[in-house]
């Protein structure tokens, strides 16, 4: 309580901005990488606050990096790749099969960088292969 916030973990300067944010019971709120930095408590705490949030009507803009964070946390989505948007829409309409991790194959197959996860595979064989 004795330092500035400029002095704290950037955690803890996350924890107080999302705190500051929700602290006016905002109808809207707009979240921009805002589990960067904190530690898995402080994380689901977020999460289920956001969830009771959309539940008694609020609104909720949540930006991130992390589309299997994305798939969990949002109803609808819209994915951008430099600058331009590239999907949009309702989680259920665009996961027609119902599968874990869509959006990152997704956002792969729309972007024409499919090859990227047999460049991944092979990068990490070649990096943690054991010699014989």
């Amino acid at each position: 309580m004795d330092r500035p916030i400029g002095m704290l973990s950037f955690g803890t300067k996350q924890k107080i901005s999302i705190l500051s944010a929700l602290s006016s019971k905002p109808e809207v709120l707009i979240l921009d990488e805002s589990l960067n930095g904190l530690d898995p408590t402080s994380i689901i705490v977020v999460k289920e606050v956001i969830r009771e949030m959309i539940q008694n009507g609020h609104f909720v803009i949540f930006s991130t990096h992390i589309l299997d964070l994305a798939e969990i946390m949002c109803n609808r989505v819209q994915i951008l790749d430099s600058g331009k948007k590239i999907l949009e829409g309702n989680m259920d309409e665009l996961n027609e099969e119902g599968e874990g991790g869509f959006l990152e194959k997704l956002f792969l197959q729309i972007t024409g960088k499919e090859d990227i996860l047999e460049r991944a595979k092979k990068l990490g064989d070649s990096l943690f292969r054991s010699e014989e």
